[in-house]
């Protein structure tokens, strides 16, 4: 137990030293229905939830927070290097397509990279009312 603690401690600190950026990114992406969205004027605090249709793990996740939500907190998917149409067949594929609680960006050319470390997918990072980055999470469901 000890040794797995010490473990995510120093995987959470290399993640945390490794974001280049404190504050929410200034990018401006797309949402399914097309409307383009910074990410500075999302409502806050908020959890930017990074993924991709190869990572494992991002189906769990979704399908967890369509139904719980997170606490608080705004809760924004942005999938990376996805085009809109295999966002929307994943999304209808886990059963999540039209959810209440999480709002859908995509990002085809990876753009989030220039701002954020991704060491692994998917990540989500957790930021306060005033924008700045709280904490970041390796997966969000139990």
């Amino acid at each position: 137990m000890r040794k797995n603690l010490g473990k995510f401690f120093l995987i959470f600190s290399i993640l945390i030293l490794g974001c280049e950026k404190i504050d929410v990114p200034n990018l401006t992406l797309r949402e399914l229905n097309g409307k383009r969205i910074n990410l500075r004027e999302l409502k806050r605090p908020l959890m930017l939830y990074i993924w991709t249709g190869t990572c494992t793990g991002h189906t769990r996740d979704l399908r967890y927070l369509n139904k719980n939500g997170f606490g608080k907190f705004n809760i924004v998917s942005l999938s990376f290097m996805m085009t809109r149409e295999d966002l929307l067949k994943t999304l209808k594929g886990i059963g999540v397509y039209g959810s209440r609680r999480i709002t859908f960006l995509y990002d085809e050319r990876g753009e989030i990279s220039k701002y954020l470390n991704l060491y692994t997918l998917p990540m989500a990072f957790l930021y306060d009312k005033r924008g700045k980055l709280i904490k970041v999470l390796v997966r969000v469901s139990p």
